[in-house]
């Protein structure tokens, strides 16, 4: 009888976790479901997908060596499993940016379960580890990490860190070398998608004090006597040693993929010269105070924070005295209230690897997506905490409302906070309206809005960029191009030199140059700027089809040729290049290829005129 009761109990337990389950995962794909219809953005979703030809081209043997090598990684570090996963949405779905973004809420959704099963496990604490889920599926602060194409590694390599969790749990059951393989192996995939994850053993180290309880709290347990003690205290070190050891495979592994990271980044750190350390360092205190405050009021999010020039001395020693105190009174209820001091230290240790001491490319004073795993601690401390103080004070009933209203609200913020990530333009007109002195901000909607031909618009915005930041290269080159377009060619040339001195190996700004100096019929120094151009990127199809069109001015018609080719080997679908390349075959007496090149822009383009007139000029000639 009582082994059929247990086996009721054990069933009503599964039924409730499956529920929860369910209503994480429909709550989490109702809040993002718009995002089906989005598109990618001018943000990195370029980098990730849309200009990479070895993602754009699927799985194959060579994208999958190109994925797990050192080469050709342009402005990111050295993350195999991200670009993997990449390639098998374009395997599954092509270049459609709304199932992409599906797939990341999915994962999404994925570690909201895999976060309520392991607190569920390692506590067994239901309706507080369904609390820390559903605030973590439902946050707005994750709307970057889920709706931005370019964080795939965002929720994915948390995907890994969870199963970690899980694996380590089972590691801790068990102590067989078969589960420490097992976590091994999981934490080492989640490396490979991002480095980031390093913190993870560290955390570990904190689960072992709770909820684990496998670090021994007090030295004064037994008869009281010396002997006791000291028996005890000597019990207790040599279980931390051994803890700290299980780790040390780990924290190896973390260390291997650092210098794999800070190897593979092309672009290289930022230089303490060129943003100081004591900047650094005041972002960093005043940063984790603004962290605490999106979390509990997420207002104002933006894709991009501007890391500042200089922080008002009252915020930096404000911010060091409120962590200082948080700190002070997390820490002296350790034994009262661990969860306290764990999700405190979660908070704090796992945000260190992208707080800004150290920096590389294009770096924030704080981004959304990097709180996405600190974030976690701060919900375990309030779910345990709110538990604790109203335990026996307040009924039930009355807290799970409070926690369906907080839910309500964070679905209604999450959803509307997702349809500022509707396209580029919507993203960054966002970004402006939120976020004060951000060139970043402006230089992209200029960006979006070029793309739009609003170039009145972007020319604006460019300029709003320049006014913030004057050494800003790229929208120097930007409005330069918007002023060639206009025609007016020395104001775009000042630019454009203003673009190249800043930034040597800018070739879109010593293209553009190339562009003016053909215009003014300086061929010579044209074909100069184009070479350099194409010696920064040998791939770069514009420059190439550029350079063609003055060496078949200066008679050189079969270089031209052959750099018409390499831009179409680069840009399969530009039309600018395949005509050119037609005329010069026709000039090389090969009519046939010259037919060819022409109908294939037929196809690309029905309405093209040149491929058209040229086209029917062969035609004519071959009729007679």
């Amino acid at each position: 009888m009582k082994k059929l009761e247990s086996t009721n109990i054990r069933y009503r337990h599964i039924k409730k976790d499956i529920l929860v389950c369910l209503v994480l995962v429909l709550m989490t794909l109702a809040a993002y479901w718009q995002v089906q219809n989005h598109d990618f953005t001018s943000f990195d979703d370029n980098y990730y997908v849309t200009e990479n030809d070895h993602v754009r081209s699927g799985l194959s043997t060579e994208n999958l060596r190109w994925a797990f090598s050192f080469e050709d990684k342009e402005k990111t570090y050295w993350h195999p499993l991200t670009w993997l996963s990449h390639m098998v949405d374009v395997e599954l779905f092509g270049l459609n940016p709304g199932m992409h973004l599906v797939a990341n809420t999915l994962l999404h959704a994925g570690n909201a379960v895999l976060l309520f099963f392991f607190l569920r496990l390692a506590t067994g604490a239901f309706w507080r580890s369904a609390v820390v889920a559903i605030l973590f599926a439902l946050h707005p602060l994750n709307v970057e990490s889920v709706a931005w194409i370019a964080a795939r590694k965002n929720v994915l390599s948390t995907f890994f860190w969870m199963l970690v969790l899980i694996a380590y749990l089972q590691y801790v059951r068990n102590s067989d070398f078969r589960h420490y393989a097992i976590l091994v192996l999981v934490f080492l995939c989640s490396l490979m998608v991002k480095p980031m994850l390093v913190t993870l053993p560290c955390v570990l180290l904190l689960l072992d004090y709770w909820p684990l309880r496998r670090m021994p709290e007090r030295l004064d347990d037994g008869d009281g006597g010396k002997g006791s003690r000291q028996l005890i205290k000597d019990d207790r070190t040599g279980k931390i040693i051994h803890h700290v050891l299980e780790k040390i495979p780990l924290l190896t592994l973390s260390g291997l993929l650092i210098f794999v990271a800070v190897f593979s980044f092309k672009d290289g750190t930022i230089s303490v010269a060129k943003v100081p350390l004591p900047i650094r360092f005041e972002n960093a205190v005043v940063s984790y105070i603004r962290y605490v405050g999106k979390i509990f009021w997420p207002q104002d999010l933006a894709v991009f924070y501007p890391f500042p020039e200089s922080i008002p001395l009252w915020q930096t020693l404000g911010a060091v005295f409120l962590l200082a105190t948080l700190s002070l009174v997390f820490f002296r209820s350790v034994r009262s209230a661990p969860y306290l001091t764990v999700g405190w230290l979660w908070f704090l240790g796992t945000l260190v690897p992208v707080i800004g001491l150290v920096q590389a490319g294009l770096w924030p004073a704080m981004a959304d997506r990097f709180a996405y795993i600190p974030q976690i601690g701060i919900y375990v401390a309030v779910a345990w905490g709110i538990h604790d103080l109203t335990r026996d004070r307040i009924k039930p009933v009355y807290i799970a409302a409070s926690v369906a209203v907080a839910a309500s609200l964070l679905f209604v913020m999450t959803f509307k906070q997702v349809t500022y990530w509707q396209n580029s333009k919507t993203l960054f007109e966002r970004a402006v309206s939120v976020t004060a002195h951000n060139a970043v901000a402006h230089y992209n909607l200029g960006c979006a809005l070029d793309r739009e031909k609003q170039q009145q618009a972007a020319m604006e915005q460019y300029e709003k960029a320049l006014s913030i930041n004057p050494y800003y290269a790229r929208a120097h080159n930007n409005l330069g191009n918007s002023l060639l377009g206009l025609g007016l060619t020395h104001k775009a040339l000042v630019h454009l030199q203003r673009a190249v001195r800043l930034d040597p190996l800018n070739p879109e700004a010593r293209n553009n140059i190339g562009v003016v100096l053909t215009n003014k019929g300086e061929i010579k120094e044209a074909e100069r700027q184009y070479k350099e151009a194409l010696k920064i990127n040998p791939e770069y199809a514009e420059a190439h089809n550029n350079l063609g069109v003055v060496l078949r001015w200066q008679g050189k018609n079969n270089e031209a040729v052959r750099h018409y080719i390499m831009a179409l080997k680069y840009m399969p679908d530009y039309i600018e290049a395949r005509n050119n390349l037609g005329k010069a075959l026709i000039k090389a007496g090969k009519t046939d290829m010259a037919k060819n090149q022409f109908k294939k822009v037929l196809a690309l383009s029905p309405e093209d005129n040149v491929a058209r007139r040229e086209l029917e000029k062969l035609t004519q000639r071959g009729s007679r």
